[in-house]
């Protein structure tokens, strides 16, 4: 791998880490209690958008 491919992949993998950890401090991630597989995607994934929707919209 070249020095850019890795500075890429770093850099992806501390922008993941910063998603999980706010969507754990603000969105509730943990906290859904539903035992169904759907509902417990469907809560996955609104949290991680809840978290994600602010930041490609601060201009």
């Amino acid at each position: 791998m070249t020095a850019s491919d890795i500075l890429k992949y770093y850099q992806s993998r501390f922008q993941i880490e910063f998603l999980y950890r706010d969507g754990k401090q603000h969105t509730g991630l943990n906290d859904c209690q539903a035992r169904s597989e759907n509902k417990l995607n469907f809560h996955f994934n609104a949290s991680l958008t809840a978290i994600n929707r602010p930041r490609f919209y601060i201009g």
